[in-house]
């Protein structure tokens, strides 16, 4: 990139050179919900090609 005589109200320079990462500065491990959050299976029933 070369420096050139636009000030920094130019269109170009609307977004910063270092963006942000897309998920923030956290670098920890993802964070699951307990297992008590999570959505029961579903009730299995028989489907129509299973017959009854």
């Amino acid at each position: 990139m070369f420096l050139s005589s636009a000030d920094m109200s130019d269109p170009m320079y609307a977004y910063p050179a270092q963006p942000y990462p897309a998920q923030g500065y956290y670098q920890g491990p993802p964070v699951m919900a307990p297992p008590q959050y999570a959505a029961p299976p579903p009730k299995r029933e028989p489907g129509f090609l299973e017959g009854w």
